[in-house]
């Protein structure tokens, strides 16, 4: 059988939930958490960018070279 918790009201502990309590400004905390630079998100979808604009190239480059049938790599 499981080890009954002793979390919660029984503990002595309040059981409100704090982000309900109010008395705190999250401003601060948003603004402060935005201030460093690219974000992982912004960096993921530069490089998906580049790296698709570069397969395009190199795709363009095999089909001219042995299809004669590229865009910007014709014979």
């Amino acid at each position: 059988m499981a080890a009954r918790r002793t979390t919660g009201a029984a503990a002595g502990r309040d059981s409100k939930v704090r982000s309900r309590a109010g008395g705190e400004d999250k401003a601060p905390a948003q603004a402060a958490g935005e201030s460093g630079g690219m974000g992982f998100a912004d960096a993921i979808t530069i490089a998906t960018t580049v790296l698709l604009l570069v397969a395009f190239v190199m795709m363009d480059k095999v089909l001219g070279e042995h299809f004669n049938t590229g865009m910007f790599f014709t014979h």
